[in-house]
């Protein structure tokens, strides 16, 4: 049996700062890989591979769908896959992924539709009720999808004992037991990356994190899965609980070389929740690199652990051709951080990042305002840690209002209040929306504030940002305003500056 996996079109804000941009399908890839392990066929429809410079306005002709359109994917399915996989991980492409299951059961009535990924994990009812799905999946996929492929390739299949799953059965929606957490991950076969064009993916400045020199190959990577943190805004204890697992630093090493000799590829954005909190585990690792002489260049976009890393750890990461790290203290006041359940120790942190700038890493902080409880007197502590940031060397900042998204603990509180009961697409829509004075439902968590003043809070925390770090470090100005016209990016700014005003050309030029 042949087993058809899709990977939609990614939405794109036109009008919005947002530095959103489309990376290899890292789950999809390693769903395939599973599937040829198990001796089932497989067929992969990247649609952002497939078409690069194709895209379609959507949601009031805010949004850019970037990828092969969807009658262009419904076309390339092929007619003898006995299943159909449809990956949605968040919640700003629902709206137009919906569409797509829904005319791809239209025009295959007869093939189970399966989905899965993080936001079919945190809103399986709504999916179920807008959409003719068959099957979902929840959490980690690639032992599900093979014992859906062994079911659907039966005359009868059986679909109860299978965990993990909810699927529609004589009009209504069955519930299995939840799947336990994949220990043994290092035996999880590596990425399909041969069923993609990776040279699309370079060839188009497709990459997540900033380009750290001109015409590299980009490539995700996994080292490890989970979180043991449970932060209220965060959708990783909804999507893989708080068990953390470490593959062997040894076998993610070996990865990363052969990717490099197969194809070519030089960077390396891991996309692990939280990569850094066993020191032992991050020495062994950056040993390892240095020790094969890998010239690599990796980083760390998402929000990096400050407990371990000190200038040992520093240092090494640096040798091994760490390029960029984040720290995500989200908050500069301690009893936000408490409430959030971010277990951040402020002076652990500075520490952390202080080590992180002395051995020359390109550090980013990011920060959110807004949140439930918060109060004005909290924002402004947020801003002070943001000023001390920046005269401490931080190359970068992230600042964003509070978003109450799918799968998170805080957004299960608001559904108890009457804002939350009636929510649309504009809700889904947030991520992509986050300092639009229009998107107003959502700010609704926090009625202390208006969304002028939120507003406010964001643009002034990226001004004193700035201004700190120019006028406490002066090079950076001139290495900001020079970066704005070249293929590197230094900050986010600088990086959201130049993909809106490439977005508007392209809708200009259509």
């Amino acid at each position: 049996m042949k087993v058809c996996l899709i990977r939609p079109q990614e939405a794109i804000a036109l009008n919005s700062a947002s530095c959103n941009k489309p990376i290899l399908p890292l789950g999809v890839a390693y769903l395939a890989a599973s599937i040829l392990r198990s001796d089932f066929e497989v067929q992969v429809i990247d649609s952002v591979g497939l078409a690069p410079d194709n895209y379609e306005l959507f949601f009031n002709k805010k949004v850019r769908l970037l990828g092969l359109g969807q009658n262009g994917i419904i076309d390339t399915i092929d007619p003898a896959a006995g299943m159909i996989g449809v990956s949605i991980m968040f919640s700003h492409n629902w709206p137009h992924v919906r569409e797509l299951l829904r005319k791809i059961k239209q025009k295959y009535p007869a093939t189970p539709l399966v989905i899965g990924g993080e936001f079919a994990t945190a809103m399986p009812e709504i999916c179920f009720e807008e959409t003719p799905i068959d099957v979902l999946a929840t959490g980690e996929g690639e032992e599900t999808i093979i014992e859906l492929a062994k079911a659907f390739s039966s005359a009868s299949p059986e679909l109860e004992n299978i965990n993990g799953i909810m699927f529609r059965k004589n009009g209504q929606v069955i519930k299995t037991t939840k799947r336990d957490r994949i220990l043994a991950i290092d035996d999880i076969p590596l990425p399909a990356w041969h069923l993609f064009n990776i040279d699309v993916y370079k060839e188009n400045q497709f990459e997540s994190g900033f380009r750290i020199e001109d015409a590299q190959a980009i490539m995700p990577m996994l080292a490890t899965r989970g979180c043991p943190y449970s932060c209220t805004f965060c959708t990783s204890p909804n999507m893989w609980t708080t068990k953390y697992i470490t593959r062997k630093p040894e076998l993610v090493v070996d990865e990363l070389e052969y990717n490099v000799k197969t194809y070519g590829v030089t960077n390396f954005p891991f996309q692990d929740l939280t990569a850094i909190i066993q020191k032992k585990w991050i020495v062994a690792f950056c040993e390892e690199i240095i020790k094969r002489d890998l010239k690599i260049s990796w980083q760390l976009p998402s929000g990096t652990r400050s407990e371990v890393i000190d200038d040992e750890v520093a240092d090494l990461l640096f040798r091994s051709g760490m390029k960029e790290m984040g720290y995500a203290p989200e908050s500069g006041s301690d009893i936000i951080r408490k409430d959030i359940k971010k277990k951040v120790n402020a002076a652990n942190l500075y520490s952390s990042v202080r080590s992180a700038i002395k051995h020359k890493l390109k550090v980013q902080v990011f920060f959110i305002v807004g949140f439930p409880k918060e109060t004005r007197k909290d924002i402004w502590k947020t801003i002070k840690m943001v000023a001390k940031m920046a005269w401490m060397g931080v190359q970068d900042v992230g600042m964003n209002h509070y978003m109450p998204l799918p799968g998170t603990e805080q957004l299960q509180k608001e559904f108890e209040k009457d804002w939350a009961k009636n929510i649309g697409d504009s809700f889904y829509m947030i991520p992509l929306f986050g300092h639009s004075l229009k998107m107003e439902d959502w700010r609704k968590a926090n009625k202390k504030f208006s969304s002028f003043e939120l507003s406010f809070y964001v643009l002034f925390g990226f001004a004193m940002f700035y201004s700190v770090s120019f006028l406490r470090h002066p090079g950076k100005f001139f290495q900001f305003v020079s970066g704005l016209s070249s293929k590197t990016d230094t900050s986010r700014v600088q990086l959201a500056i130049k993909t809106m005003l490439r977005h508007r050309k392209n809708v200009v030029q259509s």
